[in-house]
Formats: structure tokens, sequence, C-alpha cells
């Protein structure tokens, strides 16, 4: 059952992907979606599949629940947007060169996410940070641009600034969540326009078999990085402890209890999925009748026309 959930989830990754590579006009949201669902939930229950000795069999049932609702959630979304690509006109996509725009982007990016550190009242914060974000359209813009002119020199050039943001969350914030969900989005959009389909391939299982490595090692260190980063280090010192922790890189070993053990409490959210449509089926939990929308309505509000908003950030 396990197994079958984790191959369907992947088959919509692809199918997604073929979709989306036909008339190559998306920026690959739909991709990038998917594939930031899956990350949370996939790699989770293959540690289940990979668990020989059964360190994590408490939370096997709930897991097999929680993959199985994500792969029926996909396959939905998959319907989706087959239905919504019955819907588009055709449109040739025609190169252009927005380097400059993009420039402005990341620069205007990378200014306004040191900036939102430096203010401590939430409201100005926040608007500063979502500026930031202006980082990732111009990564979309240059790079997509750069990839459907060929120019090779521009296109490394565009990879090497996709790590800036992540760089600067991970020393400014400590996370790297926020950096890699970027990084996500920015490169759906030219899985998009990649001619090559094999390459588009390998770049994808290279691209996880690195990801979950750098994730090891962040998960190990973690928490050195973020005693640096919000004790108030020099940025020298978190420079160093970062850098430190990614000199350990190891590629991920199923075999290895620990990397069994961190993937399952950071990147197994069917665990929870399923714990939550166990206890509604038990009749142990009630369905919440849409106070989760409700709750994003009052999530927009500022707090600083609210100061005692209930709505926090995180899970409730």
């Amino acid at each position: 059952m396990m197994l079958a959930s984790v191959i369907i989830c992947l088959a919509t990754f692809v199918v997604v992907v073929i979709l989306l590579r036909r008339d190559r006009v998306s920026l690959g949201l739909p991709i990038s979606y998917l594939g930031s669902l899956l990350l949370i939930h996939v790699p989770g229950a293959i540690v289940h599949l990979f668990d020989r000795h059964n360190l994590l069999i408490q939370q096997r049932p709930f897991t097999e629940v929680g993959i199985g609702l994500t792969a029926l959630g996909a396959v939905c979304f998959v319907i989706g947007v087959t239905l919504a690509n019955l819907r588009k006109h055709p449109v040739v996509p025609r190169p252009a060169n927005r380097t400059t725009f993009a420039r402005f982007c990341l620069i205007g990016g990378a200014i306004a996410t040191i900036g939102s550190f430096l203010f401590a009242f939430p409201s100005i914060r926040a608007i500063i940070e979502r500026g930031g974000l202006i980082w990732m359209l111009a990564i979309v813009v240059g790079l997509r641009g750069a990839v459907l002119r060929s120019d090779r020199v521009a296109t490394w050039r565009w990879l090497g600034a996709l790590i800036i943001y992540p760089v600067l969350m991970l020393i400014f914030g400590g996370f790297l969540s926020y950096g890699v969900a970027a990084m996500i989005t920015v490169l759906s959009a030219v899985v998009v326009v990649a001619r090559s389909r094999v390459r588009v391939v390998i770049a994808c299982v290279v691209a996880s078999i690195v990801g979950i490595s750098v994730f090891l090692s962040y998960f190990e260190n973690r928490t050195e990085i973020r005693g640096a980063v919000w004790g108030g280090a020099p940025v020298e010192t978190r420079v160093g402890v970062s850098l430190d922790a990614f000199r350990q890189i190891k590629l991920f070993n199923p075999a290895n209890e620990e990397h069994l053990a961190a993937i399952n409490a950071r990147l197994n959210q069917n665990y929870f999925a399923g714990l939550a449509a166990t206890r509604i089926s038990n009749g142990d939990a009630p369905y919440l009748y849409g106070r989760t929308i409700s709750d994003g309505f009052l999530a927009v509000i500022p707090r600083v026309f609210w100061p005692d908003k209930p709505i926090e950030a995180g899970s409730g």
C-alpha cells in the first residue's frame, strides 16, 4: 500500500512536468506546488520502506494513511492541471533579454531581505520581508531567458545568483526551508523551458539526492547554526558555523538509522495527516467546518491594527 502510494505520487509529478512542457509557456508554478508538497511527504514514506529494523514502526500505520491521502490529493491536482491546460490558447514563446529588469529585482530583493532583519516591528518587517521575494522574480526572468536563448554563460551566472536568497535566509534567519522553497519555485520555471528531456530527468534526480544530503547535514547542525544566528553572533561567526555544517555533507544512506530518523522527523508530514484522519474517523476529533478558511482571512490583518490577534505563524 505504502509503496504503491509513493509510486503514484512520483507518477503525478512526472505527468505535471510533461503537461507543462508541451507548449513551454508556463512559469512552472504547478510543478513548484506539487514538488513542494511531495518533498514533505514522499521522503518520509520512503524511509519507512527502508526501515528494516522497525525503528519507526509506531508511526507506520499513520504514515501509511497519510501517504495514501497525499497520493489521492496529488491525483486530483493532476486532474485539475489537465483540465486547466485544455482551455489554454496556443502561444508561441519568444526569447527576450530582460537582464536589466532581472538585475533590478535581484538587487532590490537582496536589500529588502537584509533590511527585514533590521526591523523588530512585526508589521513593517513582514512587509519588507515579502518585498524581498522579488529576488525570485529576478532569477525566474533572468534564468528562464538565458535558457531560452541557450546562453550558457548567463545560465551559470544566474544559477550562481540563485543561492543568494537561501544563503541570506540561513545566515540572518537560521532557516533552510524558506530558501529551498524559493529555489524549487525558480527551478520549476526552468524545468518547463529546458530543451532536453534527458537533462531534465538527470537534473531532477541529482537535485533530489543532493537536496536530501544537504538537508541531513543541516538537520544535524541546525542547533549550532540557529544558536549563532538567534544569539546575535557576528556575521563571520554565522558564516563559519554554516560552512562547518556543509563541509560534513554525506550522501543519504538508507542503512543509516540517524538518516532515517532525521528524514522521518522533518519530511514525514504523512504522520500528522494520517493521525488527524484516524482521529476524525474514530470520533476523537471533529472537522473544523471551514475554520481554517476563516483563519486565513484573519491572518492577513496586520498585527499593528490588531495586537491581540489569535492567529500566529506556524500550525495551530
